[in-house]
């Protein structure tokens, strides 16, 4: 007997966002902002911009460069980051008694 997928109850992802959130998120880690990564790539600043947000999508082909520049795998680049939601929320000011 094979299994149905309810679609309802599967959590939707956004390819693009999830994607852009990674690229930000370890381009932090690393200290890069989107000019060094634009540098870095070849691309002028406008287009990483665009993709930086996710007004745009990061295309397939540009993900190994991506991953190369910043240090990591296209893999980590495409995987969901997990349940943001429970995570707490940090001020930008933490302190060691926090």
């Amino acid at each position: 007997m094979s299994a149905l997928i309810d679609i309802e109850t599967q959590p939707t992802y956004d390819f693009a966002a999830i994607v852009a959130a990674n690229i930000r998120a370890q381009a932090s880690r690393i200290g890069f902002n989107q000019s060094e990564l634009a540098r870095e790539l070849g691309y002028n600043q406008g287009a990483v911009n665009q993709r930086w947000r996710g007004k745009r999508q990061w295309q397939l082909d540009d993900l190994s460069k991506v991953a190369a520049v910043l240090g990591t795998t296209p893999w980590e680049l495409v995987q969901p980051m997990g349940d943001i939601e429970k995570l707490p929320q940090l001020d930008s000011n933490q302190q060691p008694f926090d």
